[in-house]
């Protein structure tokens, strides 16, 4: 998915589905996740995370009220235009997921 990063360090992202930042660490017991967030490939979750593939799809469980919530992955990457006339497709270290509607 084409991203657009507005700043890395603090994880504000965009894509063509909205604005997004990092998952959070923590979440308020009556909070619901985001619909949108990025799924960083590096960081260790203490297991709270779970990423499996199927058919070919990635997705991740996040586990938060006692109840399952499963994100839908994409690979992040930026467009940017080559000397060439072309594009370069510059990969991030995270992922976009998506809950489903």
């Amino acid at each position: 998915m084409n991203v657009t990063v507005h700043d890395h360090d603090r994880g504000h992202y965009e894509c063509e589905k909205g604005t997004f930042t990092d998952f959070p660490l923590t979440m308020e017991a009556d909070e619901a996740p985001p619909r949108l967030a990025a799924f960083s490939r590096w960081r260790v979750d203490g297991g709270r995370i779970r990423r499996r593939t199927v058919n070919g799809v990635t997705y991740a469980d996040i586990t938060h009220q006692n109840r399952v919530w499963t994100y839908r992955l994409s690979p992040a990457y930026t467009w940017t235009p080559s000397p060439s006339g072309g594009f370069s497709q510059w990969p991030h270290s995270f992922d976009v997921g998506e809950l489903p509607d």
